[in-house]
């Protein structure tokens, strides 16, 4: 997985990047974690194994999409930062778009959106596409 995190370039490690399909709730869980600990976790409900583009929505009726950026403090994990998209009142804020997709946990497409800090709502990540 690869990523800009506020305009600085970020790649998950080989071993710490993965793909979930759950047939039955239908639903994709893609994650990717770095050696420094930074971690990016999206998450699509309702998935039907198709290819195309889910938005992430305001948090008004059902989030079918929801992603996370987690900085985390290995010396210190009490200072642990968690983004999350969507927040209330974010509107739309980001997509992911699926090119390809197997029920054994390959996934290729790209991602993008804008999370705030559970802890600080005037504090934002860019997670962009490389």
């Amino acid at each position: 997985m690869q990523a800009k995190i506020g305009g600085t370039s970020w790649t998950s490690s080989k071993i710490s990047t993965s793909a979930q399909y759950v047939e039955i709730g239908k639903s994709l869980t893609m994650l990717g974690t770095d050696a420094s600990g930074k971690a990016i976790n999206i998450i699509i409900n309702n998935y039907d194994g198709s290819t195309g583009t889910w938005q992430i929505p305001n948090g008004v009726g059902g989030i079918a999409v929801t992603a996370s950026y987690i900085e985390t403090n290995i010396t210190n994990p009490t200072s642990s930062k968690t983004y999350a998209a969507p927040y209330s009142g974010s509107g739309v804020i980001g997509e992911v778009k699926i090119s390809e997709f197997s029920k054994s946990g390959s996934v290729k497409g790209t991602f993008k959106f804008k999370a705030r800090n559970q802890n600080d709502n005037a504090d934002f990540k860019d997670i962009t596409e490389v």
